[in-house]
């Protein structure tokens, strides 16, 4: 991930320009992390994604339906909360997308750069 005037965040084996704000002070070259709440993803039905991964696990609650991502160089599983019952398995490659305003960056150490 590099930060900018543009700030393009690496995801999966792809390169996306997002508009996070760059932090107050300058941390050029420093490792940093990008999140974003599971129900603050959304499922893309276009080319302007994210990241895609593919589906490991599905938990269906009725109300909602986790599922839980494996994304390239991604050590974690990504979880993605979606509306309702849906028909996703294990297997499925899915697209992701969030709102921009919704993205956060954090140090390697947790700190979000909006507190920097």
């Amino acid at each position: 991930m590099s930060t900018g005037n543009n700030t393009i965040v690496s995801l999966g084996g792809r390169d996306t320009m997002v508009p996070i704000p760059p932090p107050k002070k300058s941390l050029s070259g420093t490792q940093c992390h990008f999140g974003e709440r599971p129900e603050d993803m959304r499922i893309a039905h276009s080319e302007d994604f994210l990241f895609e991964g593919d589906v490991h696990f599905v938990e269906r609650f009725g109300e909602v339906t986790n599922l839980y991502l494996h994304v390239k160089d991604v050590d974690d599983a990504v979880v993605v909360k979606v509306g309702g019952v849906q028909n996703y398995a294990k297997g499925d490659r899915v697209s992701i997308t969030a709102p921009p305003e919704k993205m956060r960056l954090f140090t390697e150490k947790g700190r979000s750069f909006l507190h920097i």
